[in-house]
């Protein structure tokens, strides 16, 4: 039986996505009281082998309900909801997907039904001090010029039924910010830690610097149309800390806020950034990345990504980058008075690079030369 005391209760839906899982480690390491997930079905054993591997004291403040963040109740048994509506008090709506790889559900499913279930959720729960709602960048379509934090519908296109579902879930959302805790916040696309870079899955603009390492001629012929391109993405590790005290900050109540590097690098400096670390890595570190036909046999999805580059440079850029630039007045507000500010692409660029060349299966000539 969960604890109705004064402690905190957050439930974080989209538990065992990249975004749900951070902020699950985050809640449990730097938070107090209890953290809760949803999972469907199939993913219970990974909400498990989760629990079992925390510490003791970690453990026991964690826990996973078997359900569906987008059936009604969330699929949970009567007693379950009943005990949410009770205890929570902060609900970490994360179940939406915004970058480019969409979950096995229809979109529908997964953007506007789960949206739908935790704002019925958020109505009912007796302690809610507020609903973060995790949008992305991509409910801006095919938008050019400048975007501020309080548009939403302006007559854009979507490349895909992803982005546009998740843009008819955040409007869902903010129709009900007059009369519940609702706060919206869109980032940029989630990189790793600005000190490593690491994430699991190569998109966005580790395929960009994959295929500039890769194959810089392909890129460089298309920069005369699309250098200028702002590359808009946040680390992590800042995303976790702003995401903590809009959280908490009465202010943040029925505000929409970007995450993302306010002045973002352009695909043109990305490139050229790109192609000096390489040098220099090669010749400080004698660090060399197989070729794209030695890529190209590897197994698995670094293959598969690769492959699609190179066949569609044109395509990859055309959907990935846009000429838009993204407001930041309402996050500064919020974040400056804490010291938080988006850190830029270039300060931590190189780790994202290193990660990309680890991944490629980038090799020292030292090695080379010793074996």
């Amino acid at each position: 039986m969960m604890s109705t005391c004064d402690a905190p209760v957050t439930l974080v839906t989209g538990f065992p996505n990249s975004k749900a899982s951070h902020l699950v480690g985050d809640l449990l390491a730097n938070g107090r009281g209890q953290v809760c997930v949803v999972v469907p079905p199939r993913e219970a054993s990974d909400a498990e082998r989760y629990a079992a591997a925390l510490p003791p004291g970690l453990a026991a403040r964690f826990r996973y309900y078997v359900g569906e963040p987008w059936a009604i109740d969330m699929g949970l048994a009567g007693s379950e909801y009943r005990e949410l509506c009770r205890a929570v008090t902060r609900i970490q709506h994360a179940a939406m997907v915004t970058g480019p790889s969409f979950g096995k559900e229809p979109f529908d499913d997964l953007h506007v039904g789960s949206t739908r279930e935790a704002l019925e959720l958020a109505q009912a729960a007796e302690r809610l001090e507020s609903l973060i709602v995790h949008s992305g960048l991509v409910v801006s379509g095919d938008r050019q010029g400048y975007v501020s934090e309080a548009e939403l519908v302006a007559g854009q296109r979507f490349a895909g039924p992803g982005p546009a579902g998740l843009a008819r879930a955040e409007l869902m959302a903010r129709r009900h910010m007059d009369r519940l805790p609702v706060v919206v916040v869109r980032s940029g696309q989630v990189v790793g830690p600005s000190d490593s870079g690491a994430v699991d899955v190569l998109e966005g603009v580790y395929l960009l610097i994959l295929l500039i390492l890769s194959a810089p001629q392909d890129l460089s012929a298309l920069l005369p149309d699309w250098g200028d391109a702002p590359v808009h993405v946040v680390p992590i590790d800042h995303y976790l800390r702003a995401v903590d005290v809009i959280s908490s900050d009465p202010q943040a109540l029925g505000q929409t806020v970007h995450l993302t590097d306010p002045q973002p690098m352009t695909v043109r400096l990305a490139f050229n950034r790109c192609m000096k670390i390489r040098e220099r890595l090669a010749e400080e570190e004698g660090l060399v990345l197989p070729s794209a036909s030695s890529a190209l046999r590897r197994d698995g999805v670094l293959r598969d990504s690769l492959q699609t580059l190179l066949w569609r440079p044109r395509t990859f850029i055309n959907m990935s980058f846009r000429n838009v630039r993204y407001g930041t007045e309402i996050a500064e507000r919020l974040l400056g008075p804490h010291g938080l500010a988006c850190p830029s692409l270039e300060s931590y660029f190189e780790q994202l690079v290193r990660h990309v060349l680890r991944v490629a299966g980038a090799t020292s000539l030292a090695k080379v030369a010793g074996s």
